[in-house]
């Protein structure tokens, strides 16, 4: 199945300890061949077998596998930098490369990299980064308490790693375990008692068990430590007031809102507190009576408010606050757009589009303001207004520009322009050529407008600007597959797309249809029920499933796949594809 979504990596890959020094580590990934052939050393090494190496050659080759690899895994070549970080592993065992190791193989394959971390904490019981990553990813498989342990084990070995017990506090507080967790965050601060992010898990570890008091000297402390993040001074608002020092909490406030608090993730933390607290109707009452206490209008607490009926979805009210704050704090841009926000809620477009215009190209808001404005005429079915604000950032040419070309692009092709798409992306990719992304975006495109021969060309563009384009190589695999030839062709892009990507259901569905094609039955279906399984109810996974089942001579269970793709979600034309197929099968069994 052709499939136009980018590489996927689930596991961060954390640049540990340093086996050579950085200026070293540089010069090197800047001069790296990009080849599975690789071989460090002199010329000589075919000739001198592995094990008969030096200790310190193989040290020192081990060295260059692990930069080798390092470089691959930044450039999101996982496979790769698997395949050289055992090859340095293998030269020089040792627990920093283990847990290398362990990092690339999960960003492949989080089952393979548990298994494999399994086996390095026997091998390096006392190593706290191992036992880390191994709690890690029993976490990820849903083995919380075994995670525990494990994560325990690495605060016990790496007192003085402090991501140990993060994350450890992250695990018990999912398991509810907020008794347990308290102890944890004194001892985590015993050994780092300047973590300003530490203190506020413990002050709002109190608040969680209904310990108020006990929350007010850690987040004074946190306070102390960072007075410049408007989280940790909300927080220590937030305790005060509830502590009955109101007048303290206001300036507070105050300061709040002048350190412009207001991305999406921060609001949503301070809701979050607000509920941890009780009720958001107990918040607004609260700061109600906070304002009231102050004898005058506090900016700071308004925007507090606004939050909460935010999160009340009481947008009208929220709307309201909000414009009274753009309109006093003119020079405050979050909260200006903010306030367009609100008026988009409550579907005062035209006001919405006036606020955003308000904002100018040197605006840190300037390209947030303008994709509001697209998505504001696109829902109103004004496509030669949006596609005038695709062009005017396009000529503004600020940071994001480049992003507009596929925006562009997308609204088109919407509208079945796939020549003026293709025409967009070209100029796109003539002035970014670094962004292959335009470049298979155009191949799309091609294909929609039935350009066959074009869409090959342009796909094999972008394999040659990227061999490891996962969705690439998938892409002209499927399309072969589709036609029925080229089949060896598509079967190693595809196989190719699946080196980068085993586990994904799309790539599967890929391959199966190729041996489908090849004739290989039941081959096929193997592949295909593993697809199913990874994308259920997917319907182009389950008509291919259908058909293998019909060429095996499962009428039956043809039948049943058919029923089953027939009620998933697609296109018209698709669903009537489908059902002519099922009436046929049904036809055959009656």
């Amino acid at each position: 199945m052709a499939k136009t979504k980018g590489l996927l990596v689930f596991w961060p890959f954390l640049l540990g300890g340093q086996l050579l020094t950085s200026c070293q580590q540089t010069h090197a990934a800047k001069n790296l061949p990009r080849s599975d052939e690789i071989r460090p050393g002199g010329i000589d090494d075919d000739k001198v077998p592995m094990d008969l190496w030096s200790p310190t050659r193989r040290k020192a080759n081990a060295s260059f596998y692990y930069l080798t690899g390092e470089y691959e895994a930044l450039n999101r070549n996982m496979g790769k930098a698997r395949k050289f970080l055992e090859n340095a592993y293998n030269l020089d065992p040792n627990p920093f490369l283990a847990s290398k190791l362990i990092e690339a193989k999960a960003n492949e394959d989080v089952e393979s990299g548990l298994q494999l971390a399994k086996k390095m904490v026997l091998l390096y019981p006392k190593n706290g980064e191992i036992q880390l990553l191994y709690g890690r990813l029993l976490s990820a498989a849903g083995q919380f308490e075994k995670a525990e342990q494990h994560i325990r084990l690495a605060t016990q070995y790496a007192p003085g790693n402090v991501e140990a017990y993060v994350v450890l506090l992250q695990l018990l507080q999912a398991q509810q375990k907020f008794a347990e967790a308290v102890p944890i965050a004194k001892e985590m601060l015993r050994n780092t008692p300047e973590f300003a992010e530490g203190w506020m898990q413990l002050s709002r570890l109190h608040l969680t068990l209904k310990q108020k008091k006990q929350a007010l000297e850690p987040s004074r402390r946190a306070y102390e430590l960072d007075n410049n993040d408007p989280e940790r001074v909300h927080l220590y608002a937030v305790v005060l007031d509830i502590n009955g020092e109101s007048k303290k909490a206001i300036g507070l406030y105050e300061a709040v809102l002048k350190l412009d608090p207001t991305n999406d993730d921060l609001i949503s933390r301070m809701v979050g507190l607000y509920k941890q607290l009780g009720t958001l109707e107990d918040a607004l009452k609260m700061l109600q009576n906070t304002e009231k206490e102050a004898k005058r209008e506090v900016p700071g607490i308004r925007l507090q408010m606004a939050f909460v009926f935010w999160e009340m979805q009481k947008f009208k009210e929220a709307s309201e606050l909000l414009d009274q704050l753009a309109q006093r704090n003119p020079q405050a841009e979050r909260i200006v757009y903010m306030s367009g926000l609100g008026q988009e809620r409550t579907q005062q477009y035209a006001r919405a589009l006036k606020t955003y215009e308000g904002f100018d190209s040197s605006s840190e808001f300037y390209v947030h303001s303008r994709y509001r404005m697209i998505e504001l005429h696109r829902r109103e079915g004004n496509i030669e207004e949006a596609l005038a604000v695709v062009r005017e950032v396009i000529d503004t040419q600020v940071d994001r520009s480049a992003d507009f070309y596929p925006l562009g692009a997308n609204i088109l092709g919407s509208r079945q322009r796939f020549a003026d798409a293709i025409k967009l992306l070209d100029e796109g990719y003539e002035k970014y050529p670094e962004r292959v992304d335009l470049l298979f975006l155009k191949a799309v495109n091609l294909e929609k407008a039935q350009r066959f021969d074009d869409t090959v060309t342009t796909l094999k563009q972008v394999i040659a600007k990227e061999p490891e384009h996962a969705a690439a190589h998938n892409y002209l695999g499927y399309l072969y597959a589709e036609k029925g030839i080229n089949l060896e062709d598509a079967e190693f892009h595809v196989k190719k797309a699946l080196e980068i990507k085993p586990e994904d259901g799309y790539y599967l569905d890929s391959l199966g249809w190729i041996y489908f094609q090849q004739g290989n039955y039941k081959k096929a279906l193997d592949v295909l029920l593993r697809a199913n399984e990874l994308v259920p109810n997917e319907a182009v996974v389950l008509e291919h499933l259908g058909e293998t089942y019909e060429m095996l001579g499962e009428v039956k269970k043809a039948l049943e796949i058919y029923g089953k793709a027939s009620k998933a979600k697609m296109e018209d034309k698709d669903r009537l594809r489908i059902q002519e197929k099922y009436e046929r099968v049904k036809k055959k069994i009656d």
